[in-house]
């Protein structure tokens, strides 16, 4: 069955056509897809490319960025700044994969 633009009923209201089911995904198992998407196991996650995920990574800002930075830069550890930022990105990734979810769900598609 082809996809119709007007139409109004849920995807799996008919008979011989499957429905979708919302995927359940823990936040552990969204951050795996990430993890294998930014080290190259991957070429997509959530139906986005990795130049489209490093977007929002630096969507963050530059303080969330610096701050996960400096544990490169140092000898010295900065723990806490830095577990501070790298809780910060990881909510930020985390919402913004299921709010990839929902909107392929909502537009009757699959992304995982």
């Amino acid at each position: 069955m082809l996809d119709d633009p007007t139409r109004t009923a849920p995807h799996g209201a008919f008979r011989r056509e499957a429905a979708l089911r919302f995927p359940a995904l823990t936040d552990a198992q969204i951050l795996d897809r990430l993890h294998d998407l930014f080290s190259g196991a991957d070429a997509a996650a959530f139906g986005k490319d990795r130049e489209w995920w490093a977007d929002i990574v630096t969507d963050g800002g530059h303080d969330a960025l610096c701050l996960l930075a400096l544990p490169a830069l140092s000898s010295a550890p900065a723990p806490t700044a830095a577990r501070r930022a790298q809780a910060e990105l990881r909510q930020a990734l985390i919402g913004s994969a299921r709010a990839l979810l929902v909107k392929a769900f909502n537009e009757g598609r699959e992304v995982i």
